[in-house]
């Protein structure tokens, strides 16, 4: 090749690559219209494309699920039939296209019911478990949104849920020697696995770990932290990586838990002594949470805080205050949670750190097309699960053809 060649080539590649990554971006969501300015973002989609949450709505100051991408913004999910108008959206399928959370419905007690919406059912109650107050709400999804976890009421407590449409809602039970008080978090993105927090032998509760074969397990806490307090509050795609709160010297600590290396507690930001993670990328490397405002952590840079990792990309926050991270993108890239407007309301809000440009046929946003995408169209053709590779909504013959 000739040095002529070789330039052009190098030209081209440079091109290539500033082409396929966009500029850093933060921007708030917006309010649903009537009531007060109020919107809270709850989780992202693991694409990055669909935000979920709740805001206030209507005359009476409703609080109402939303749903937001950049082509609709925020369109309101309405609520259950009956009851106190209620709702607030806390999971979403990884393209989007299904969303989990909890609504008031005309159930007896008048208690929360879980719901799954979809654009073609709309809204659907997914009842409780047996005995107890009518009480249930979900809290995270699988990829597909096949899978739904939270917590539900029976006639022995509130314990955590694992449903599915073959075996509705199951009770998890509770850790060893606890008092049938448990909820789930988080699951992974094929619903093996699932976390949250149990009250067992620890005092103040403890994060657990469920899957089929192990049952609940609990995950201990942070040295130093006596009185116990562990809460498990997010997962990563892969399953391998926990992320949540423990108790290090008496105060709240944000840890990372793998199978490996157990509980690792990720420190605070500058100046503060309280910090909690709230969610990771699909395979863990980037975490996201609370620590005197909203933080990124990855493993060369350790805990940083948001507003010092978008000033470093050039974004100006005009006034904003991002001060909880409260879900991010499985590929690491999309962060969104709640702040403080410049207004002075309080605002979901999305950050985009470098959003690469999505690849044909890239499932799983892994940067590459390889077996696994095409498993995924093939395990899932025909359904809205995870293997939409063109965004169309339904894995389809456009999405074998991308891979």
């Amino acid at each position: 090749m000739d040095g002529r060649r070789v330039a052009l080539f190098c030209i081209t590649l440079i091109a290539v690559s500033a082409a396929r990554l966009r500029a850093a971006e933060f921007f708030g969501l917006g309010d649903l219209p009537g009531g007060l300015f109020e919107s809270r973002a709850n989780q992202v989609s693991g694409n990055g494309s669909t935000v979920v949450g709740y805001s206030l709505s209507g005359s009476n100051q409703r609080q109402e699920a939303f749903r937001w991408t950049r082509a609709t913004g925020m369109v309101a999910l309405g609520d259950l039939p009956g009851g106190p108008y209620f709702s607030a959206a806390t999971g979403v399928s990884y393209n989007g296209s299904v969303v989990a959370g909890a609504g008031h419905s005309d159930k007896p007690s008048g208690g929360q019911e879980a719901f799954l919406w979809t654009a073609a059912a709309g809204m659907v109650g997914k009842g409780d478990l047996p005995g107890g107050p009518f009480s249930s709400r979900f809290q995270s999804i699988s990829a597909d949104g096949s899978v739904a976890v939270g917590g539900a009421a029976s006639d022995l407590g509130f314990e955590a849920v694992r449903w599915t449409s073959e075996t509705g809602m199951v009770a998890l039970g509770d850790l060893p020697g606890g008092l049938h008080q448990s909820e789930a978090f988080d699951i992974s993105a094929d619903g093996s696995v699932i976390v949250g927090a149990g009250y067992g032998a620890l005092t103040y509760g403890e994060a657990f770990r469920w899957t089929e074969a192990t049952g609940m397990e609990g995950l201990g806490d942070l040295p130093g932290g006596h009185l116990g307090g562990s809460i498990a509050w997010g997962l990563s795609a892969d399953g391998r990586v926990i992320v949540g709160q423990g108790q290090s010297q008496l105060q709240g600590e944000a840890f990372r838990w793998t199978e490996q290396e157990g509980m690792v507690g990720l420190g605070f930001t500058t100046d503060c002594t309280l910090s909690s993670a709230t969610s990771a990328s699909r395979d863990g490397a980037v975490i996201v949470g609370q620590s005197c405002g909203g933080f990124v952590w990855n493993e060369a840079d350790g805990m940083r805080r948001l507003t010092d990792v978008l000033a470093n990309l050039g974004v100006d926050l005009g006034g904003w205050d991002p001060y909880f991270a409260s879900d991010i993108s499985w590929d690491g890239n999309v962060i969104v949670g709640v702040g403080t407007n410049p207004q002075g309301n309080t605002e979901a809000w999305m950050a985009i750190l470098h959003e690469p440009e999505p690849v044909p046929g890239d499932t799983d946003t892994d940067g590459d097309v390889d077996i696994i995408d095409f498993n995924n169209v093939r395990n899932n053709f025909g359904t809205t699960g995870l293997g939409d590779a063109d965004g169309d909504g339904i894995v389809g013959i456009g999405d074998l053809n991308a891979v």
